[in-house]
């Protein structure tokens, strides 16, 4: 069966970022990328982020990155293609 959805309720307990929790354990998982997720109670600019290894599952909270972040990556990639366009001229000369 895929599909579905897997909640998380954080009652009386506030999360912070760098907390994680193993709750899976299975020697493999089938059908994870149609599942849709609900949190309740995660703080502001907190995300979660999951990861599988080792037949184990972690949920761990992540802060959310910042749009400055984004702006700054994009400035970088955007200077990296002017410098590789730049020495794909120099090698054609």
């Amino acid at each position: 069966m895929n599909g579905g959805t897997l909640g998380f309720n954080f009652i009386n307990f506030t999360p912070v970022v760098g907390n994680s929790w193993d709750f899976l354990y299975a020697d493999a998982i089938d059908g994870w990328n149609s599942l849709s997720f609900f949190f309740s109670g995660l703080g502001a600019g907190q995300t979660a982020q999951f990861s599988y290894a080792n037949g184990v599952e972690t949920l761990r909270i992540a802060s959310v990155p910042e749009p400055s972040s984004f702006f700054y990556l994009g400035l970088a990639l955007m200077g990296l293609m002017a410098w590789q366009w730049k020495q794909r001229g120099n090698a054609l000369s």
